[in-house]
């Protein structure tokens, strides 16, 4: 493309991704350590635009387009990738770890389902959000995925990612702060000593059921009309 196709092309890249008209779809480095990205223009020739640099960022440049939709061509023209990295190079999903066995929400649920006292709900608010020691609960193991989804959001370095990664770490806190307050709750229900009142107990299955009201089922003898017959009327003239 000549120069000034090119900022023409730009500009029109930055207007669809400005009112959300821009569907990125693949996006790799190349061996010169830029970002590239294709994406779908909301045009009616289907549009396929390659991009250098970071989508929201002032150094984001088109450096190709193609018409119906043709991802093929635009990726075998663009600038061949570069292996992606990771967001932790010490950690590998092949290292062996000992975990200590996870109790799900489920069975904490089902825990209280069948409790009768208050103190084993508050075993079981207490032991959900439990954040040190080899059992965590569940809770905190829920703060630390969605921290670590911020810290990728973060490591991609863009603009969006950022925004992304902000947004993640305010989820992570008020995780935080919900878990510090379920623990008070079950710190209270521990305190109170409080058990479910009997009525709530299930009928046995094994008594008979409760005899009803008697109901008169002989019939009237024969010859005898069960109900008394209307008095006839005399039709007027």
């Amino acid at each position: 493309m000549s120069e000034s196709e090119r900022q023409q092309w730009t500009q029109v890249a930055r207007e669809a991704r400005a009112r959300g008209g821009l569907e990125p779809f693949e996006s790799w480095y190349d061996a010169t350590g830029d970002l590239i990205t294709l994406a779908y223009l909301d045009d009616e020739a289907a549009t396929v635009l390659a991009m250098s640099g970071d989508l929201d960022g002032p150094g984001m440049y088109v450096i190709g387009h193609f018409s119906d939709s043709n991802e093929d061509e635009a990726g075998r023209t663009a600038p061949p990738p570069v292996p992606p990295g990771v967001l932790r190079p010490e950690v590998s999903r092949y290292d062996e770890h000992v975990h200590a066995p996870e109790t799900t929400l489920q069975a904490f649920t089902q825990d209280v389902i069948e409790a009768r006292h208050s103190g084993e709900v508050a075993e079981a608010l207490l032991t959900a959000t439990e954040a040190s020691g080899s059992t965590r609960g569940p809770l905190p193991r829920l703060s630390e995925f969605v921290a670590t989804c911020a810290e990728f959001s973060d490591a991609l370095e863009t603009r969006q990612g950022q925004q992304t990664a902000a947004r993640l770490r305010m989820i992570a806190t008020q995780i935080n702060l919900l878990t510090q307050d379920l623990r008070t709750a079950g710190n209270v229900l521990d305190a109170a000593g409080g058990v479910l009142p009997p009525h709530r107990t299930p009928h046995p299955r094994h008594l008979p059921p409760a005899p009803g009201p008697t109901l008169n089922t002989q019939r009237p003898a024969a010859g005898i009309p069960a109900t008394t017959p209307a008095p006839a009327t005399t039709p007027r003239r």
